[in-house]
């Protein structure tokens, strides 16, 4: 089985994407070097192999722009070296890259994040000789592409009395928070010149992912469970919510809005537009291995699954148009009436809006998950639909009416 397990937009019509081999297989390798350019919006790809050795396996992507991309692999046959490679020809040619780390067998860096087209930040550990064994945050920057790099002086970084490792990262503006794996974030607020150390409400050792969407708004979120921890001071505080609805298993954020945020996992892709309070599946990837998700505005994105070649438009990548926000005012006027109401399963929807307009209906349960869906032409003033919905469990729903210039929300009883 082989995933889309990393889809990287620039704008509607470009993006690359990357490949992964899931399980036992002499191909896996193969398809850790395999990536694909589009330049049609996903429609159709040019694929390629990065020109690294036979026995690497990707470890991080970072994507600069449509020509320029980095890749930094792990070769299990040769000491677990970490080559880095670089294109600026939109993967035409690789070269590999010698930063200082790669000639000090105690450095490992975690990932790179450019700020700009120029200054970027190379983030990692550094093992020590110290008994028992510990390691210290490494962090450098560079102000020309990573044609050269400088290290931030230890004295900027605080020291961890611990053997600790770097987990997952968020940026905004001049910000960097990064996780650790004993549950502390490090942060930087000059672009990773200067850091502070800074304990997290998850205070045990695992996985654990900010997002943030500002200099002070943030969230935390392990994956596991249902709470979800927010910030409004950057950091330094955490309080907790639990939310509702099909919450997978990893968060993203949608690039320039305030309140939407995407999740997938091996059984579907959901999305919440009231900062991650309620979550709603998207119908069309219910029960699917949904790998990644990547979009570049709340009209335009992309979620991959698990299969990638030969075409990853036709195999494994799912795009989607519409819009993921809810409407702030009702500008077609709309009267909506279920009747009756508490009901035992046969309603009549009732209309009344002076134009012609293509509705969506959808009925919500109370865990987020959509289970009647109809579409249909509303095309005189006042019009009505019986709906048979006795297959539904007794209880509370949401029917959401929904057009490009309204959504309208209706509780209904089921007796």
């Amino acid at each position: 089985m082989v995933a889309t397990n990393d889809i990287k937009p620039i704008d509607q019509n470009h993006l690359w994407a990357f490949a992964n081999k899931l399980g036992n297989s002499n191909t896996f390798f193969q398809y850790q070097r395999t990536f694909a350019r589009s330049s049609d919006g996903g429609n159709s790809w040019d694929i390629a192999e990065v020109n690294a050795p036979d026995s690497c396996y990707r470890e991080f992507v970072l994507v600069l722009n449509f020509d320029t991309t980095w890749i930094q692999f792990t070769d299990v046959n040769n000491n677990f070296d970490r080559p880095l490679f670089k294109t600026i020809n939109g993967g035409l040619t690789w070269q590999q890259q010698y930063p200082p780390w790669n000639s000090d067998s105690t450095q490992s860096i975690k990932f790179i994040h450019f700020f700009d087209n120029l200054h970027g930040i190379a983030m990692g550990i550094q093992a020590t000789n110290i008994s028992p064994p510990q390691n210290v945050f490494m962090f450098y920057q560079t102000y020309d592409c990573g044609n050269t790099w400088t290290q931030v002086p230890a004295s900027n970084i605080p020291i961890t009395p611990i053997f600790e490792y770097l987990d997952a990262y968020s940026q905004f503006d001049s910000c960097i928070w990064i996780t650790t794996s004993e549950g502390r974030i490090l942060k930087s607020q000059d672009y990773g010149m200067h850091w502070n150390l800074y304990t997290t409400p998850f205070s045990f050792t695992g996985n654990f992912i900010p997002i943030f969407k500002s200099t002070s708004h943030g969230i935390l979120y392990n994956g596991f469970g249902n709470i979800i921890y927010s910030t409004s001071n950057g950091g330094l505080n955490w309080n907790s919510f639990i939310p509702t609805g099909p919450i997978h298993s990893h968060i993203f954020h949608l690039p320039g809005d305030g309140t939407i945020y995407l999740s997938i996992s091996s059984t579907g892709c959901s999305y919440s537009n009231d900062e991650c309070h309620t979550w709603t599946d998207f119908p069309e990837l219910v029960g699917k291995i949904t790998s990644s998700v990547a979009f570049c505005n709340k009209y335009t994105g992309w979620v991959g699954s698990n299969t990638f070649l030969p075409n990853p438009s036709t195999n494994g990548l799912f795009k989607f148009t519409g819009a993921l926000e809810i409407p702030s005012e009702n500008k077609e006027n709309i009267d909506a009436k279920i009747i009756p109401n508490p009901s035992s399963g046969y309603v009549k929807l009732s209309l009344t809006n002076p134009k012609n307009i293509k509705l969506k209906l959808h009925i919500i349960n109370s865990l987020g998950q959509i289970v009647f869906s109809d579409q249909f032409y509303h095309d005189n003033a006042q019009s009505e639909k019986d709906y048979n919905l006795s297959f539904l469990n007794p209880g509370i729903y949401n029917v959401v009416i929904s057009s490009d210039e309204v959504r309208i929300r209706k509780s209904l009883v089921i007796l």
